[in-house]
């Protein structure tokens, strides 16, 4: 047996046994196995802003309130488990969770109406964890669920093939007991391949500022914000309350993300928090290889979270801009894999000369020379024929890391 499955079932035994102090003395021998986080300490680069919002900028400081949470350990956090068919990952995923240095959680695992054997792989971590099963309905339908059963103050919602490292939920949670107006707390997450072994690579490249961008998303619609995918998340559960019950079509992390700052504040740690596991189901690959289906369901992807936003925000009362939000997206990448998308499909450009090659002013995403030098390229894709075209934007867009 591989040393990953050894060393998880060394975890696992130790919350089997139901002490809390030979679990964590399990955990402190077998969690090495799973590599350090891959760019644990912060750079220079780091702390810069991502090139897509590094003149966007945060709105001014909101003046949260710390208020009487001095205890750093007074919020229960629930982490909540989506499964479906995964068997094969849950167990080192629940095992990730019941491992947390953080002492006040819950476990809840939600099983999808899995056909595999994921529920006796589940009931194994019987009574520490609770199982909730649902009729098969997708992953924002299940997480809904294992919401709507927990109790905690913070939730962080685990995707069944990733794991948790042992200080996450107290990094996450730290910045809540600080501040009483933050939403939402993010971290960066490692790669690793379908064994566990570290690929040397992040998600995402660079996140942004902590900050109130509640202004900017009144302004502008979807923001260029890169962020941590669906585990590397915390949210409080006041922000959950808000806009719970979600379309059940797309991606919880999407519709999270793109809500959060009509709420609230988003703060970014310098810490890696998840280790995010790849193994040819995520949709991570479809921003690396860019076939034609992988940027349509992306083009969808984008429209279908605009439309929901505009819709949110209307029946809230706040103003929208929806013909000039679509027509922008949420940053010039996505007018570029449009444009690539209508060239490839033979379908002409689908965007006006002018449109196009203004993206890269758009929003104040990019300073005055990179605009300049990005508007370039995007004249020569718009004036070559299909092939050259398609070849040219289709290497933008890998130098900028797909639509990571």
């Amino acid at each position: 047996m591989k040393l990953l499955n050894h060393r998880v079932r060394c975890l696992e035994s130790a919350h089997l046994a139901r002490d809390r102090r030979q679990a964590i003395s399990e955990r402190s021998r077998s969690w090495p196995f799973l590599g350090k986080p891959a760019f644990r300490s912060r750079t220079r680069e780091d702390r810069a802003w991502t090139d897509d919002v590094r003149a966007l900028g945060a709105c001014a400081e909101s003046r949260g309130s710390s208020g009487d949470r001095a205890d750093p350990s007074s919020l229960l956090v629930s982490i909540i488990i989506a499964n479906f068919n995964y068997a094969e990952f849950v167990g080192a995923a629940i095992a990730s969770a019941l491992a947390q240095t953080y002492p006040r959680i819950e476990v809840i695992v939600v099983d999808d109406g899995s056909t595999d054997s994921s529920l006796n792989e589940i009931s194994r971590f019987l009574p520490s964890i609770r199982i909730v099963q649902v009729v098969h309905q997708g992953q924002i339908g299940a997480c809904t669920e294992g919401f709507r059963q927990s109790q905690g103050d913070v939730l962080v919602f685990l995707d069944a093939d990733d794991l948790l490292l042992p200080d996450a939920v107290e990094h996450l949670c730290r910045p809540f007991v600080a501040r009483r107006d933050i939403v939402k707390v993010q971290g960066y997450m490692s790669v690793i391949d379908r064994e566990g072994q570290a690929l040397g690579e992040r998600i995402p490249r660079r996140l942004p500022e902590s900050g109130d961008y509640r202004a900017l998303t009144l302004r502008h619609g979807l923001l260029p914000l890169p962020f941590a995918y669906t585990s590397g998340n915390a949210w409080s559960r006041g922000y959950l309350q808000q806009v719970f019950p979600l379309p059940t079509v797309g991606w919880l992390d999407d519709y999270l993300h793109d809500l959060a700052p009509l709420h609230g504040r988003i703060e970014t740690l310098a810490e890696t928090v998840v280790q995010y596991r790849v193994h040819g189901n995520n949709s991570w690959y479809g921003s690396r290889v860019l076939t034609r289906q992988a940027m349509r369901d992306y083009v969808d992807k984008v429209n279908r979270n605009l439309d929901y936003l505009v819709a949110f925000m209307a029946e809230r009362g706040y103003p929208t801009n929806p013909l000039r939000w679509r027509r922008y997206k949420r940053s010039w990448r996505d007018m570029l894999i449009e444009l690539t998308l209508n060239r490839m499909s033979d379908s002409g450009r689908g965007i006006s000369w002018r449109d196009f090659v203004a993206a890269p002013y758009g929003r104040g995403q990019a300073g005055p020379l990179k605009a300049l030098v990005v508007s370039s390229l995007f004249s020569v894709i718009w004036l070559l024929p299909k092939g050259p075209s398609v070849a040219l934007a289709q290497w933008l867009l890998r130098s900028k890391g797909g639509w990571l």
